[in-house]
């Protein structure tokens, strides 16, 4: 075997293995954990809820979010990756914002939220233990070429009772944007965040 075809063989066989190491790092959502440490290429983002690699953060647009991953999840496809994990917002107990996200992160939180219809009508159930989330106003999402192609609806938290504002002093201000599709979906993806919020995001 004369030397360049050595070399050549050499560099074929290392860009094998770094195109293998790369695609099961960039495919593998569970992190190697050493010693009860997690490994230090990947960190906790809040927003998503999980480990991702260092340098990675999950900032998808509002056309984004209804194009690929709402209308992926109605059609029961996979989503381009697991930046939105599934999370109930809505019901009588420990249901706050605060106590599913925490409050002093100023993170985006994603998730998908399945909705619940109050009864037999087509309201939507939006209590959330001591709170509702209420509707603010609804815009109109378009795409790159100007086509409409969802909506974007603004809810803020609330408590109903006589302790709201030592409530909001103390948790913050929660607010939240509700995507959805033209047609009717079951789930709708959610950013929430805290606009209180005394950590800002690294």
């Amino acid at each position: 075997m004369t030397t360049e075809v050595a070399l050549e063989s050499l560099f074929s066989s290392i860009e094998d293995e770094l195109f293998i190491e790369y695609h099961t790092q960039s495919t593998t959502t569970e992190v190697p954990v050493l010693d009860g440490e997690p490994d230090l290429d990947y960190y906790y983002d809040e927003s998503m809820m999980t480990m991702v690699p260092w340098g990675c953060r999950f900032v998808p647009t509002d056309e984004d979010l209804i194009l690929h991953y709402l209308s992926n999840k109605a059609k029961g496809e996979a989503l381009p990756c697991q930046g939105i994990t599934d999370c109930e917002i809505y019901g009588d107990e420990d249901k706050e914002p605060w106590k599913i996200f925490g409050r002093t992160s100023a993170e985006k939180f994603y998730v998908f939220i399945k909705l619940k219809k109050k009864g037999k009508g087509k309201r939507i159930e939006r209590r959330a233990g001591r709170g509702t989330w209420k509707g603010q106003r609804t815009d109109p999402v378009i795409d790159s070429e100007h086509n409409p192609i969802g909506f974007k609806k603004l809810f803020v938290f609330e408590i109903k009772d006589e302790d709201s504002n030592n409530v909001k002093r103390c948790h913050g201000h929660w607010l939240m944007y509700e995507y959805s599709l033209p047609t009717e979906s079951d789930y709708v993806p959610c950013a929430i965040r805290n606009k209180h919020a005394t950590t800002k995001p690294a």
